[in-house]
């Protein structure tokens, strides 16, 4: 139940912020566009892994990238239990819209390092086929 709890306090931080960029913007004669956009980024982790870490970890990445915004600050959110893994997801803002792509391609790029070096595994499922 906690969980469910802090994803729907996310979700709502999430709107907050999309409102208070647009009341900002109305405000100042810029008109309604976004000029940032969110990104967002599924891993897995072993099974004996600190969640903790993980979040903390996931959290500091996001808050070093080039291209990401610290407000509102990313968030870093355990999903659950996979078969194989312990799921997590991190959420961060960007303010450079149209490049959403390669910013979240650089974010995943730097999580998987920082994993690496954290010595924290990425398991995959040996009975399941790569997908294409």
């Amino acid at each position: 139940m906690e969980i469910v709890a802090y994803l729907a306090c996310a979700l709502v931080y999430s709107a907050l912020a999309i409102q208070s960029a647009l009341v900002q913007r109305a405000a100042t004669g810029k008109g309604c566009y976004i000029d940032m956009a969110l990104l967002d980024t599924q891993v897995g982790v072993a099974y004996g892994t600190a969640p903790d870490k993980v979040l903390e970890l996931l959290r500091a990445v996001a808050a070093l990238q080039p291209g990401i915004i610290t407000t509102p600050p990313p968030v870093a959110l355990l999903l659950g239990f996979g078969s194989i893994a312990l799921n997590f997801e991190l959420r961060a803002w960007t303010n450079r819209p149209e490049q959403w792509i390669e910013v979240r391609s650089e974010l995943n790029v730097a999580v998987y390092a920082a994993l690496q070096a954290a010595g924290i595994e990425i398991p995959c499922d040996r009975n399941k086929p790569p997908s294409a």
